[in-house]
């Protein structure tokens, strides 16, 4: 396809301009129809065609104005018709294009039929983007000529190429673009060739097209979602927000939503005073910082009577005393106006933005708001929302004093938000104020994601860096043949929802290989860490090889008995200390003795295996899980794929054999176990031990998850025995047909080597 040159204007002596009117191309053809009838019929020939070139233009001359010359040809090449010219071809405007085939729509049937017959000849082998236009453009011209079926059958294959994967894709959005924008109006509004451009721009990270003919918006959203490919996402949950990152950066939790150029979340606190989200849109490369600031009141039974959050990182925040009044709570935003809630903690009015605003304080009743803008005093009155002269700013107002730690109200370390500031209103009621919080994060593909602030504090994981909690790492053999071949699986990797690789029987260690490694798991937003094996080498000279490890870059080490001694775990961690972020694991002892008598379908063996990892979990290091399957059992198929879910059901690191961790159908409980802290950062209790099926309960916080994990090849159902645990269950693997609304049945069924997880929503009556 040939690319049109730079854009060439008519001048007012040449061209239409002379009427005063530049564009009038009707005006200007009828009187070049008299002047120079043979180049306005040539012109009308070619006025189907989407671009011009240099052989359709000869073969429109000799078939429609045979007695001329080629010197016609050249004198409608520079004429005052054409916007663009290239070496190859020419372009009309479209105007021109447009009132010549109004031309031609007036000439004969066949004469028409000829025209559209030779440029269908001529372009049989153009590119698709070209015939779909020259398609459109005949039925426009002469529409019951054209199937209408025909031609949605067009424009849906265009659609598709679009859509194509690869630079295909992108090559036919751009001519889309470009050839569909020159399309006549009416053209332009069927709804599919809106589509298309909607695709296009899509895809491509452009404005999206004007909607004059006011299409529904799901339409736009459909065709956003064709070209929409899984984007991986980077969230970190501060103190005071929220923190979104395209690639994800070291130490995010990485979600996967769809996506394009353009990734469009909606962001919405938990604690809202409205249900409108923040619609926010992440580029390759951006970061995007959301901070909100968070007040909750609560009265003397410790329940939250008004709950408000702002975005952005509000200045100060001001309280009345007593409800009912005009305000109860004032707000003052970024941009220097002050935002007011009543007693629901609903906005009733918004006071506008000014600068040099602080100290906003409320009157205990609620109907005067001072502060000082630029040090003068400033009154408001509320009820009049007007400034009251002559009246001294409040002395007695409710003040918010700072969280201190000591002596402060242990409810506000129970909060899910970061408490700053606090005050007691009196008659038991008290008020919270702070940043941060619990978020929901919804894709265009209605995929939600709730995140809410870690409960971890450093003093309970000292020296565990926050990304290797609960991670879920695939174990590779440390061989040149499997290392080499492993940059090309990474993607696949990090599709998956895997947090990193652990290399195994890595001593003595290649450690070219690794650094050839490290780019390309940087890349996917992947970890690496290395075995440590005893062996018959000197703890100490396995210590210099960590530090060695370390300084080329490996996110951590994993220690492996293999029955040799290995560096004191001590010594470990305090090399480890000294290098940031990195992570120290040990690995899990093999399934324990006093089960190997156990069979791989009897589940007092694995009952016994969770005894061994809640034994073996230690706060200043992860514990790391292999394959939780007797050693005689094998690791094949169905049964490979039950032991890789029963480790993603255990707290601590699972770490799955490359093969099994990039199994499709892995991948919908590796992404629930990234979405469920319950999963990968709780706490882990046997409920009862079936016959066939496991049950264990996970627990983080006010999160609950049950998991269901039957160790038999046949399916088996689990009895809860008195009672089930109390909750609504939510199935979070999709199967919850054979579950109440309301509260778990006496039994669940559970396939042969499978697992189920339910995340439990209402609190357990105990808690």
């Amino acid at each position: 396809m040939s690319t049109a040159g730079p854009a060439r204007e008519a001048t007012p002596e040449t061209g239409p301009g002379d009427s005063g009117a530049f564009g009038d191309f009707g005006d200007y053809l009828a009187r070049l129809a008299r002047e120079r009838p043979d180049l306005v019929t040539l012109a009308e020939s070619l006025s189907l065609a989407a671009t011009v070139d240099r052989p359709l233009l000869r073969r429109a001359r000799l078939r429609f104005v045979p007695r001329s010359t080629a010197g016609l040809e050249a004198e409608l090449w520079f004429s005052p018709l054409v916007e663009a010219v290239g070496d190859r071809a020419l372009l009309f405007s479209p105007e021109a294009a447009a009132a010549l085939r109004a031309r031609l729509a007036e000439r004969p049937a066949a004469h028409r039929l000829a025209v559209r017959t030779l440029i269908d000849e001529a372009h049989a082998r153009a590119p698709g983007i070209v015939r779909v236009c020259e398609d459109l453009l005949w039925a426009d011209v002469a529409p019951a000529a054209v199937a209408e079926t025909h031609l949605s059958r067009q424009v849906g294959r265009l659609l598709a190429a679009v859509a194509d994967e690869g630079e295909s894709g992108d090559d036919m959005g751009r001519w889309a673009l470009y050839y569909l924008n020159r399309l006549p109006p009416g053209v332009r509004s069927r709804r599919d060739v809106w589509q298309v451009q909607v695709a296009s721009a899509e895809r491509l990270g452009t404005e999206p097209p004007e909607n004059p003919h006011g299409h529904p918006p799901a339409v736009a959203s459909a065709a956003r979602a064709l070209v929409h490919r899984e984007v991986a996402l980077g969230v970190r949950l501060l103190s005071d927000g929220l923190v979104l990152s395209r690639p994800p950066r070291p130490g995010d939790r990485v979600v996967r939503v769809t996506g394009g150029p353009r990734t469009r979340l909606d962001v919405r606190h938990l604690l809202s005073h409205v249900d409108e989200p923040r619609r926010i849109e992440l580029r390759e490369g951006d970061t995007a910082h959301l901070p909100f600031t968070v007040v909750q009141i609560f009265d003397r039974e410790g329940n939250a009577v008004l709950h408000v959050a702002h975005p952005g990182a509000t200045g100060e925040v001001a309280v009345a005393r007593e409800p009912g009044g005009r305000a109860r709570v004032a707000v003052l935003l970024p941009d220097g106006a002050i935002a007011l809630h009543d007693d629901s903690g609903a906005e009733t009015d918004r006071i506008p933005p000014g600068s040099g605003r602080r100290q906003p304080a409320l009157s205990d009743e609620g109907q005067i708001l001072t502060w000082r803008e630029n040090g003068r005093p400033v009154v408001w009155d509320l009820p009049t929302m007007r400034e009251l002269g002559g009246r001294a700013m409040l002395s007695d107002a409710l003040l918010l004093r700072p969280v201190s730690g000591a002596g402060d109200p242990e409810l506000w370390r129970l909060l899910p938000f970061h408490v700053t500031h606090h005050a007691d209103a009196g008659r038991g009621t008290w008020v919270a104020a702070g940043t941060g919080g619990p978020v929901e994060i919804r894709a265009e593909d209605g995929s939600a994601f709730l995140l809410a602030p870690e409960a971890f504090t450093p003093e309970e994981t000292p020296g565990l860096p926050p990304w290797s909690r609960g991670c879920v790492l695939a174990e590779v053999p440390w061989g040149a043949a499997d290392v080499a071949g492993l940059p090309a699986r990474l993607p696949a990797l990090a599709t998956a929802g895997l947090d990193g690789i652990v290399l195994t029987d890595a001593w003595p260690g290649a450690d070219g290989a690794l650094l050839e490694l490290l780019p390309h798991a940087r890349a996917m937003g992947l970890r690496l860490l290395v075995d440590v094996v005893g062996g018959s080498a000197h703890p100490a000279d396995l210590l210099d090889h960590v530090r060695r490890l370390l300084d080329r870059g490996a996110d951590g080490v994993r220690l492996s008995g293999g029955g040799g001694r290995l560096p004191p775990p001590a010594d470990l961690g305090h090399l480890l200390a000294a290098y940031q972020d990195r992570a120290l694991m040990v690995r899990l002892p093999t399934w324990p003795r006093s089960a190997r008598r156990q069979t791989a379908a009897t589940v007092s063996g694995a009952e016994e295996y969770v005894a061994s990892v809640i034994l073996h979990l230690a706060p200043d290091s992860q514990l790391s899980l292999p394959l939780p399957q007797p050693p005689d059992a094998g690791v094949t198929g169905r049964a490979a794929k039950r032991a890789a879910a029963f480790a993603l059901s255990l707290p601590g690191s699972p770490a799955l054999p490359l093969p099994l961790a990039t199994a499709g159908a892995l991948w919908p409980l590796l992404r629930q176990r990234r979405n469920q802290l319950a999963l990968s950062r709780g706490d882990c209790e046997v409920i009862r031990a079936d016959d066939s099926v496991l049950g264990l309960l996970r627990r983080h916080g006010d999160e609950r998850v049950l998991c269901l994990v039957n160790m038999s090849g046949s399916e088996a159902g689990f009895a809860f025995g008195d009672e089930p645990p109390a909750g609504r269950p939510v199935d979070l693997l999709g199967e919850g047909r054979d579950l109440p609304r309301d509260r778990l049945p006496e039994r669940v069924a559970v396939p042969g080597h499978g697992v189920r997880w339910f995340r439990l929503l209402a609190p357990a009556p105990d808690d």
